[in-house]
């Protein structure tokens, strides 16, 4: 069944290029029809994974890029639809981060509302936490599609929820998170910038990224950010260990 007046017409798949008779298919209700075990393999090799930022591109149709939907594949889809629902969600919350005055405008306007969702899953990048397997927000994706950007291990994919480095410091890190202030990686300035998932940036080390950030070493005595318990300076480079969260706002005027 399908709930497009479409018609496809095609006499093979546009996957393997084989007919159609040659094997079973299925038509979703975009009204594109494909052979059903390759409809299947496509959205077993798109499931979503700590390796790369969430994009969702795999369980389109390729032909319309509408998602897919068939009776025969929801077992394979649901549980990819729960998540596209919570990253929505996650769009939402950085929309009124970001832009609080156009938020607010659009409140009452369900296509200007539309309009800014679309601009948020077009630009944020989201990952799937390492540690509960929720999704998180971990930048822009111009930063995220940069090839010659730092690359992740997976093992760093982990929410602030999730992080010790957040937990040494806030006990409410989701409910806080817009008030948690960050060192910049590669020096001692505080971070305004968040890439790549979990690699924070202060503006002038964003903007010689990728092809020119260096670490700044730390004046040790003479800087005058916090500094984790017994050390003495700050660590700054590309490694995961350079991460530090420096307060939280909310916590400190609480």
């Amino acid at each position: 069944m399908t709930s497009s007046s479409f018609t496809d017409n095609s006499t093979e798949c546009a996957i393997c290029f084989e007919p159609f008779e040659a094997t079973a298919t299925l038509t979703l209700t975009c009204g594109h029809k494909w052979h059903t075990a390759c409809v299947k393999q496509q959205l077993q090799s798109a499931e979503p994974n700590t390796s790369q930022r969430l994009l969702f591109s795999g369980y389109r149709c390729a032909k319309c890029k509408e998602f897919c939907d068939h009776p025969e594949l929801r077992h394979l889809t649901r549980k990819t639809d729960k998540l596209r629902e919570r990253v929505d969600a996650l769009v939402e919350e950085q929309l009124k981060a970001d832009l609080p005055h156009a938020w607010e405008g659009a409140r009452h306007d369900r296509d200007a509302k539309a309009r800014l969702l679309d601009e948020g899953r077009r630009s944020y990048a989201f990952y799937l936490c390492g540690g509960c397997d929720e999704p998180y927000f971990g930048g822009t994706v111009e930063c995220a599609d940069e090839q010659q950007g730092e690359l992740i291990a997976s093992e760093d994919r982990i929410c602030q929820a999730c992080s010790p480095r957040t937990q040494e410091i806030c006990q409410h890190p989701l409910e806080h998170g817009p008030y948690l202030v960050w060192k910049c990686r590669y020096c001692c300035n505080p971070a305004t910038f968040l890439c790549y998932g979990n690699v924070h940036f202060c503006k002038p080390c964003h903007d010689r990224n990728p092809k020119n950030v260096r670490p700044i070493p730390c004046s040790e005595a003479c800087c005058t950010f916090p500094k984790k318990e017994g050390q003495t300076t700050h660590l700054n480079g590309s490694q995961r260990e350079c991460e530090q969260l420096y307060y939280c706002a909310w916590c400190e005027s609480s």
